[in-house]
């Protein structure tokens, strides 16, 4: 993934965290952008005025903290969050 432009990173992350059973939601406002559960459901809200990058970062280090040893990720996606932990 190092070579695609932020927004092809954001959407395969999106499309990733969909296949995971997150609902993602974008929307302008006065927040953060976060991943949730409301109700039992797993959620990610986006807020439309943040940067691709720092969208890509909370996905990111999201997904760090979720066991995703027997999820089947996209190669890139997976590739990108291994990256990213040996850079912490």
């Amino acid at each position: 993934m190092k070579n695609l432009e932020a927004d092809e990173k954001l959407k395969m992350l999106i499309e990733q965290a969909k296949k995971l059973g997150f609902a993602v939601r974008k929307e302008s406002g006065t927040f953060e952008s976060s991943f949730c559960n409301l109700n039992n459901k797993k959620i990610i809200l986006i807020n439309k005025d943040d940067d691709d990058e720092s969208i890509i970062k909370l996905f990111v280090e999201n997904f760090l903290e979720l066991d995703l040893n027997d999820v089947y990720l996209m190669p890139a996606v997976r590739d990108y969050i291994e990256n990213y932990k040996s850079k912490e």
